[in-house]
């Protein structure tokens, strides 16, 4: 049960990770939003 929450917070991390590299600013969409 343990190594099923590991693989799954670490293929969560990833894909977090990507996402957040192909912002261009340095903050997220969701402050720019704010901000706009």
């Amino acid at each position: 049960m343990l190594e099923d929450i590991r693989t799954k917070m670490m293929t969560r991390i990833v894909q977090k990770r990507k996402l957040c590299n192909g912002w261009k600013q340095n903050y997220g969409p969701l402050v720019k939003a704010k901000f706009d």
